[in-house]
């Protein structure tokens, strides 16, 4: 691996002292910030393999990296989301005479998908969040509030209301107990 995620290896071999039943461990990654300070094995008695334990120094300060994005799938779902993908992916489809290759265009592609997703998401997010504001504020009479908010919810849902239905796994009931008003 690399890019300074995982880049430092470390081979262990594990063996008796005559060197019979000798084994290895290919592998073991750690990224380089962490020196590699010894390793012991220790004897497991229910089984006929030994615990391998690397011993690493660990660096007194982390750095912490961008994390890793992922395309919220249910986003896939909606029809908003389709219409403005299918139509920004037209005008990616007339870039690919610019690029040296295809696999370059679509490197580039990747990257627009993942902006065009995630500035959807605060949209929608941003968009529900006054729609509440405004009924919580009351604004908004709260029933159409609250109709407004349904459907928000209801246009990112790709799943039924009720649910998938299997043997293992029954919908809940919807709640239909009333309360006598005192």
């Amino acid at each position: 691996m690399s890019g300074g995620i995982c880049t430092r290896v470390v081979r262990v071999y594990v063996g008796e002292a005559n060197g019979e039943d000798a084994s290895r461990i290919d592998r073991v990654y750690a990224p380089v910030s962490f020196k590699f300070s010894g390793c012991e094995t220790l004897s497991c008695p229910l089984s006929d393999h030994d615990t391998v334990v690397a011993r690493f120094v660990l660096p007194s300060i982390f750095p912490i990296g961008r994390g890793l994005w992922k395309l919220n799938c249910r986003i896939l779902g909606e029809a908003e989301f389709r219409q403005g993908f299918e139509t920004r992916y037209k005008g990616w489809q007339t870039l690919k005479p610019a690029f040296a290759s295809t696999s370059q265009w679509w490197d580039d592609v990747k990257l627009r998908i993942k902006r065009y997703a995630i500035q959807y998401c605060v949209t929608r997010a941003r968009r529900r969040r006054e729609i509440f504001e405004a009924v919580r504020g009351g604004e908004v009479w709260r029933p159409f509030g609250v109709i407004a908010l349904q459907t928000i919810s209801m246009k990112s849902t790709t799943v039924p209301a009720s649910g998938p239905v299997s043997k293992r796994w029954k919908p809940r009931t919807p709640f239909t107990e009333v309360l006598p008003v005192r």
